[in-house]
């Protein structure tokens, strides 16, 4: 069983939205990530998101 995430599901949700929208504008999967969370002062990126990893 996945361990509870510390994030809501809908500031999650509106995250992974946020990445697929931004990513053009930066070289990398990874810097899109970081520039969002550090926007979205949730912390880390540990992992890329199921959602976007087929889009």
């Amino acid at each position: 069983m996945a361990r509870p995430s510390r994030q809501p599901l809908e500031l999650r949700r509106r995250a992974v939205r946020r990445v697929g929208e931004v990513r053009g504008d930066y070289p990398t999967e990874t810097a899109a990530l970081q520039s969002v969370a550090e926007k979205r002062a949730t912390g880390k990126v540990t992992r890329w998101p199921a959602a976007l990893s087929s889009a």
